[in-house]
């Protein structure tokens, strides 16, 4: 575990394979930028990202939430009509 903790490991990891690292120091690792120049706005995007919401129902809120935004951007419902779907259903879960 060591080995996969240390910074060399993550280099190469983020080289090679594309993979994130967890240090964010390597986020402007200019071995990594150059390997993966989209690397450079992840730093950003991780430092104002919140974590999903705590429940014990959430695969299940989840894919209702993704049923009715594809059908709001397929056209298929309205975003109104999508939404108070997704809230009907999702009321239903856990009950």
């Amino acid at each position: 575990m060591k080995f996969y903790a240390s910074e060399y490991a993550m280099r190469l990891h983020a080289v090679n394979d594309s993979y994130l690292p967890a240090r964010t120091s390597l986020y402007s690792d200019s071995v990594i930028l150059e390997a993966n120049p989209f690397f450079g706005m992840i730093k950003d995007v991780l430092a104002n990202a919140v974590p999903r919401p705590k429940s014990a129902f959430y695969a299940e809120t989840s894919a209702v939430i993704q049923v009715e935004i594809q059908n709001a951007l397929n056209g298929n419902k309205s975003v109104e009509e999508a939404l108070a779907d997704a809230q009907a259903e999702m009321e239903k879960i856990g009950k």
